[in-house]
């Protein structure tokens, strides 16, 4: 159960992110620009040139860029093979809510969050 929710929600961040513009997001202006810089920092695609409701909400934004999901992706689907294998090994594939770990937990919440399912 806890498997298939963390590979969903990798899935979801990967196809996002995937679909954004890459690189280094940026907010500039007061948020009313976000603009999203190559790795190697010598060219920057514009992302928005709407003005920002508010710019703590752009600076989050730009916060969480691409490389940020890509890298919870990883991470939930590497929790999710570790919640696999631990099942696997020690209980004939049957995953137990009492073997989960708090980390395993915060994933598990991050997942749904992702997913905006119920925590």
């Amino acid at each position: 159960m806890s498997v298939d929710l963390l590979k969903r929600a990798a899935g979801e961040l990967r196809k996002h992110a995937s679909a954004a513009v890459g690189g280094k997001w940026l907010s500039l202006e007061g948020g009313d620009r976000l603009i999203a810089v190559t790795p190697d920092d010598d060219f920057a695609y514009l992302v928005s040139e709407e003005p920002a409701v508010h710019s703590g909400t752009a600076d989050y934004i730009a916060l969480m860029h691409p490389p940020v999901a890509l890298a919870l992706a990883r991470l939930l689907a590497q929790t999710g093979r570790i919640i696999a294998d631990f099942a696997d090994t020690m209980n004939d594939g049957v995953e137990r809510a009492g073997d989960l770990t708090e980390t395993d937990e915060a994933a598990i919440a991050l997942a749904r969050a992702i997913l905006r399912e119920p925590l």
